[in-house]
């Protein structure tokens, strides 16, 4: 009689404990997604930045790029609006005309990923990431 009544409760308090630990575990993967994500994006934004500062801050060319890194990444999330700027300053101002060697040069690439959980919620939830990197101009535009 006794053996019935314990297999009964640890079958109790593993009904209790499941949900809970089957939760943890997907919050787990879900940030460890996000986490390569952003590990991504910030390499998207160093290749982007090093495109801009040999090319003298030209934005075509470092949107170009950093599309490009974006559909051929080769990580496991999905990468999609993702948009890349550049910004030239001199003497902490803005530049509107084209950057000179030496000037200060930012890069922001923004993007949207798909996290993919492991199949037990409906829905795919959308993170926004963002990241900055801050180099500077190596060359002359011809």
């Amino acid at each position: 009689m006794t053996s019935h009544r314990l297999s009964g409760q640890a079958l109790l308090e593993m009904a209790l404990v499941a949900p809970i630990l089957v939760t943890l575990l997907i919050g787990f993967f879900s940030v460890g997604q996000i986490l390569l994500a952003h590990y991504a994006l910030r390499d998207m934004a160093y290749a982007g930045a090093r495109v801009a500062a040999f090319t003298a801050g030209d934005a075509n060319a470092t949107r170009q790029f950093v599309t490009q890194m974006a559909q051929q990444h080769g990580m496991p999330v999905t990468f999609f609006n993702v948009k890349a700027s550049v910004r030239c300053l001199r003497n902490n101002r803005p530049i509107h005309d084209r950057c000179r060697r030496f000037d200060d040069l930012h890069v922001d690439v923004i993007g949207d990923v798909e996290i993919v959980t492991i199949g037990l919620l409906p829905f795919r939830p959308i993170i926004r990431l963002e990241t900055t990197v801050q180099t500077i101009v190596e060359r002359d535009q011809p």
